[in-house]
């Protein structure tokens, strides 16, 4: 089965991927040969769209998968004691966090 969409060159706004992507995914869902698990169909394009990205530390979480995560993490965590945000294209520092390396430095 081959799906059809147009295609150009120029870059395309969020909205007309996100339509794209929609319109491929109903053509599937309506018109493929055999039924499809539309909750396998969405996964697997989530994880198509993760691996464009080759970066092993991004990954997609079912909701059993994030809650086994975060049970298994609970109360620990790593790095150097910091809370950032992104604000306006910049990571800026919000606090620390005490008993972590950055809070003993200080």
């Amino acid at each position: 089965m081959t799906f059809l969409l147009g295609f150009t060159n120029s870059s395309a706004d969020r909205q007309t991927n996100l339509n794209r992507i929609a319109s491929v995914y109903n053509q599937i869902d309506a018109n493929y040969y055999r039924n499809v698990d539309s909750n396998k169909l969405a996964t697997g394009a989530i994880n198509g769209m993760l691996a464009t990205l080759d970066d092993p530390f991004s990954n997609y979480l079912t909701d059993s998968d994030a809650s086994s995560l975060n049970d298994s993490v609970a109360g620990s965590f790593g790095g150097i004691g910091i809370q950032v945000i992104k604000k306006n294209g910049h990571i800026e520092i919000m606090s620390t966090i005490d008993g972590t390396p950055h809070k003993k430095r200080s």
